[in-house]
């Protein structure tokens, strides 16, 4: 399923993504597949493309040695519906708001950080966008609204799929900026009663799929890297590969942009890393997902159930009252016991060092979502799931600041990673996995192998210089933000 790129693999390369400039650009309509006759295409519900009998297809859904390309056409009148619905949820396509930051492509894409570490004169708002500690992710009103599209690949066609815009501030800042550029959610049998022959329709072994629009990213690579390394460092992570993406709503297709494919946590992810998807799946949504002390009775809001689990939240409840209990002063050794009869902590620990060294400041320690809890029917554990890594890699030039290698700064407002901590035998695991992780899977010479061969797949999708130039600048920033993290890590593990 993964391809593996070792630490001993470490070879010199002979071509540097350094020198790659305008002119290994190729030009877009060549870089896409040939124009689909979708006249000509017919449904066989029963193949192993369709049938929900089919296991899930890794290799042919998650390529990590080429581009995918998929095409969804929408009717005129489901387009004028999805539009509408977004208008009443976020004001006017383009009306500003979270604005482009510049040099990221032709007003798709946004680069790392501000050119150069400076915040530019024409960024109103980079510096102000810090979002308080704790705090909750900007959540609308509703959900945008489903429609029916149809899905091209590979010569095959899903006819009544679901599809509808996902996301936050991606979302928000594809719209208020006006890129046609939208984060996408696809659902292969939503309309399975109104058209049953469709019933229980998949894509390969996928029901739902995610399309990200990496608008954030201008390398195109944090989300499939972060699958990578977390999976490398034997952690539970979504699947995920880059597609180029054309959209017909009424006048032929259109390409929107180079995406990432994103396996969904409660459809496949859960089963594939734990055998079943029985026990509950929750989405950490809310402030009381960090488990701060007081949330617990707000924990059913905290948390979206993502299943139809027997008998949930009373597992939220122990893992809460494990963490506050009195016994972590009284008896530390009672409490860890406590605490590892309802949490996986050696994963958790695991998932806080890569997470740590790859710098991802959307999530727990600073935001209050992009993890899932799974409650394993079999151990009784709650397991924990990242998610959505759009802001993984970033260095220094995130929203807030991504957190220290020694933690110091978390408050007890994230008791998971500030209590632990404290603990000096957790303390002891911590260090262990950053120390695993540097020398394997985020291993800087590693990385650098990794990002140079995914260049070339992402390089001839690139539309002009300006898009280009911005790559170019995030690719080195990836590679200079491994081996930053390699030696900051060496610095404090030698302490």
């Amino acid at each position: 399923m993964r391809k593996m790129l070792h630490t001993s693999l470490l070879i010199a390369l002979s071509v540097s993504i350094l020198s790659c400039g305008p002119a290994a650009a190729i030009d877009i309509a060549h870089a896409g597949s040939a124009e689909i006759n979708h006249d000509q295409i017919t449904v066989d519900q029963d193949d192993r493309a369709h049938s929900s009998d089919a296991d899930p297809d890794y290799e042919t859904v998650f390529p990590q040695d080429t581009v995918n390309r998929i095409d969804i056409v929408i009717s005129p009148e489901n387009w004028a519906i999805m539009q509408e619905d977004m208008t009443a949820l976020y004001g006017e396509a383009g009306s500003g708001g979270m604005g482009n930051r510049p040099g990221g492509g032709e007003g798709r894409n946004m680069p790392l950080s501000p050119p150069e570490g400076e915040i530019p004169d024409d960024a109103p708002g980079w510096a102000d966008r810090q979002p308080p500690r704790n705090a909750q992710p900007m959540r609308s009103a509703q959900t945008p609204v489903w429609v029916e599209a149809t899905v091209f690949f590979e010569n095959d066609v899903w006819e009544h799929v679901g599809i509808r815009y996902k996301g936050n501030s991606t979302l928000r800042q594809a719209w208020s900026s006006g890129s046609p550029s939208l984060p996408f959610k696809l659902d292969f049998d939503q309309y399975e009663d109104d058209y049953p022959e469709t019933e229980d329709q998949r894509f390969y072994g996928f029901k739902q799929l995610t399309l990200a629009n990496n608008i954030m990213d201008a390398s195109y690579l944090r989300e499939v890297t972060a699958s990578e390394v977390f999976g490398d460092a034997g952690l539970v992570i979504a699947e995920s590969a880059l597609y180029e993406v054309y959209l017909d709503y009424g006048e032929g297709p259109q390409y929107i942009g180079l995406y990432t494919m994103v396996e969904v946590v409660e459809d496949t992810v859960v089963e594939r890393a734990f055998g079943n998807d029985d026990g509950a799946i929750y989405k950490a949504e809310g402030v009381a997902s960090s488990f701060a002390e007081g949330t617990r009775s707000q924990l059913d809001v905290g948390f979206d159930l993502e299943n139809d689990a027997e008998d949930p939240w009373n597992d939220l409840q122990e893992l809460y009252d494990i963490l506050h209990d009195s016994l972590r002063a009284e008896d530390p050794e009672a409490w860890r016991t406590e605490l590892e009869g309802i949490f996986n902590v050696d994963s958790f620990l695991n998932w806080l060092a890569v997470n740590t060294l790859t710098q991802d400041w959307d999530t727990y320690g600073n935001m209050s979502h992009n993890y899932y809890l799974f409650h394993h029917p079999e151990t009784g554990l709650l397991e924990w799931i990242a998610w959505d890594k759009s802001w993984a890699f970033s260095g220094d030039g995130g929203m807030r600041p991504a957190l220290s290698m020694s933690l110091d700064e978390v408050s007890g407002e994230w008791p998971l990673i500030r209590y632990l901590i404290d603990d000096p035998v957790y303390a002891e695991v911590y260090r262990g996995y950053l120390e695993q992780a540097l020398e394997t899977a985020f291993h800087p010479d590693r990385m650098r192998a990794w990002y140079e061969e995914m260049a070339e797949l992402v390089q001839p999708y690139l539309e002009g210089e300006s898009e280009i130039a911005a790559f170019e600048r995030a690719l080195q920033q990836l590679i200079a933000q491994a081996e930053a993290r390699y030696e900051a890590g060496m610095t404090f593990l030698a302490d």
